[in-house]
């Protein structure tokens, strides 16, 4: 191709909207564009809103004393009117676009390294914790990483967060949480991915090998890098399908990779429908010349896998009687509730765009820390939270909490059961056919079934 995927994207985004004249936040959000790049356009929009409210106010006349709460309070209020006039000028919205687009691509192939490079600006060693919960904002796809990033900021007692440290437990958490994923998980998670190549106009569907290539090496699923690098080289293609990609996921480089499933980029132009990639049905594998498996025979199978599985399970879940919180693999060094201060805003906003100079508040509409996850979980069964955690977690609060991190981010009832399995029935010696252990599991699985009361 003579020209990157991210360049067709933005040529397919200019094309949906040209920006001869100033771009509204009605014209963007309710544009046919990719929807992580729709959401970091608005957010650049709503942040420079904010900015820009900041420097009015910073001009108050005389007669006006700035430091009287009612005057203190007026940045957040006249923003809050503000946002739905926010529009991108001509000039800026040349620039936003290609810079949304090279963000948002580089963060659905490899969020962690993304994440840090767009909220540790200029290789800056550390950064207040107020301001990495905003930037990390700008980016939606993979929404455990959001969930992540607040999980590991709400056990840290300091009021900048330090890029080493947080760059590791990322990496980290995000390898972990993919760790026991199956084919349709992966093609789930993808799905933004592809949506954004397929915008591009690439045909057939599915990844350019170098995009496909960076997804799985970042999550260090090298196998999987493997087997798309041998078959991409043995067929000479650039590109992989989502076929061939199901194919090579489940039986390796040597089958089931036909000339008709790798193939050169197609350039065709730009479709501009709303992607629709593929749904989970949340519905448990079956067995291929049977019935589903009953939920106790899938559970019985986990528990009973071979010595090698269980000493590799053994290491990344909690011992029965020693669970280790997630938090504390990644060197957490104290439970004090996390803080955040207002920052010194630079000369540039996150998107490179100019703003005035000067000392700008911060903010405060970051989401809120992740204290309903167990509601999103367990729905109504919420109720029985108490019973859960003292019958199914031997009362520990740590390990309770950090499933259900990775249950929250678990995007079907097949990749939820594993979790159940190795995290709590096997290490907790659970008796899966108890009353507590039934509840558990069909509370979770009403979350995929849309059965919830």
């Amino acid at each position: 191709m003579s020209e990157s995927i991210e360049q067709r994207v933005a040529t397919a985004i200019f094309a949906c909207l040209p920006g001869n004249e100033p771009v509204s936040r009605t014209a963007l959000s309710s544009a046919d564009i990719p929807q992580g790049i729709q959401h970091f356009l608005l957010q650049t929009l709503d942040r420079r809103v904010f900015l820009e409210v900041n420097r009015l106010t910073e001009r108050m006349p005389q007669w006006l004393d700035a430091t009287h709460p009612a005057a203190s309070s007026l940045d957040e209020s006249f923003a809050d009117l503000l946002y739905p006039a926010g529009q991108f000028p001509v000039e800026e919205w040349k620039k936003a676009v290609p810079q949304a687009v090279q963000a948002v691509s580089a963060y659905l192939q490899q969020p962690t390294a993304a994440l840090v490079s767009f909220a540790f600006p200029a290789e800056a060693p550390t950064v207040p914790a107020a301001d990495l919960v905003r930037r990390s904002g700008y980016f939606k796809g993979y929404p455990y990483m959001a969930t992540a990033v607040e999980a590991w900021l709400q056990q840290r007692a300091s009021r900048h967060v330090d890029r080493t440290a947080f760059e590791s437990a990322m990496h980290e958490l995000d390898c972990r949480l993919t760790a026991d994923y199956g084919t349709e998980a992966w093609v789930t998670l993808l799905q933004p991915l592809t949506a954004m190549v397929r915008f591009a106009g690439v045909q057939p569907d599915g990844l350019p090998v170098p995009m496909a290539l960076r997804f799985f090496e970042g999550k260090r699923r090298t196998g999987i890098a493997a087997s798309i690098r041998a078959a991409a080289k043995a067929h000479n293609a650039g590109m992989i399908t989502l076929a061939s990609l199901r194919d090579l996921i489940e039986n390796g480089p040597t089958q089931g990779t036909g000339d008709d499933s790798l193939s050169p980029v197609n350039t065709a132009p730009p479709q501009h429908e709303q992607p629709q990639g593929p749904v989970s049905s949340g519905e448990p594998r079956r067995a291929s010349d049977g019935p589903p498996m009953p939920l106790w025979k899938r559970f019985q199978q986990r528990l009973e896998g071979d010595a090698s599985d269980q000493s590799a399970d053994t290491a990344a879940s909690p011992s029965a009687n020693h669970p280790q919180p997630l938090w504390k693999s990644f060197g957490h060094q104290g439970g004090a509730e996390r803080r955040t201060d207002d920052a010194t805003q630079q000369a540039v906003d996150e998107a490179g765009l100019p703003v005035g100079s000067g000392n700008v508040g911060e903010r405060t509409d970051a989401s809120p820390l992740p204290q309903d996850l167990p509601a999103v979980v367990l729905g109504a069964a919420v109720q029985y939270r108490d019973r859960f955690v003292r019958d199914l977690f031997d009362g520990n609060e740590d390990a309770f909490h950090e499933t259900m991190i990775y249950l929250s981010a678990a995007p079907d009832w097949t990749v939820a059961s594993a979790i159940i399995a190795d995290r709590i029935f096997r290490p907790y010696r659970i008796d899966i056919y108890s009353d507590v252990a039934v509840d558990f599991t069909n509370a979770v699985e009403a979350r995929y079934t849309g059965h919830r009361s």
